[in-house]
């Protein structure tokens, strides 16, 4: 169970089941699209670190060998737009290294 507050401050708990279905509803989820988004964005990944991109090779350090899950929550995050994700992927990374 996780907690969250809602506006009016109340703690509303919740299943963690929730969260996939949420994604199908709002983001027409599939297994296909979310494996197809993550092997993009991991392709994105190395290919912007093999370009020389510090903030790409910071990336593929701290999130090259994390599962696709972990990946899904910076491709949810961005409704699945994948530069998008891997531009909020860059902006943690960033954070962690400073």
């Amino acid at each position: 169970m996780v907690l969250c507050k809602t506006k009016d401050f109340q703690n509303v708990s919740y299943s963690l089941v929730w969260l996939p279905l949420q994604a199908k509803d709002e983001l027409n989820e599939t297994d296909e699209k979310r494996v197809s988004a993550a092997k993009e964005l991991r392709a994105l990944i190395k290919e912007k670190a093999d370009g020389g991109d510090d903030l790409a090779k910071g990336v593929l350090d701290t999130f090259g060998e994390k599962p696709d899950s972990m990946l899904v929550r910076f491709i949810r995050a961005r409704k699945y737009d994948v530069p998008r994700a891997f531009d909020l992927m860059k902006g943690t990374s960033a954070e962690r290294t400073v």
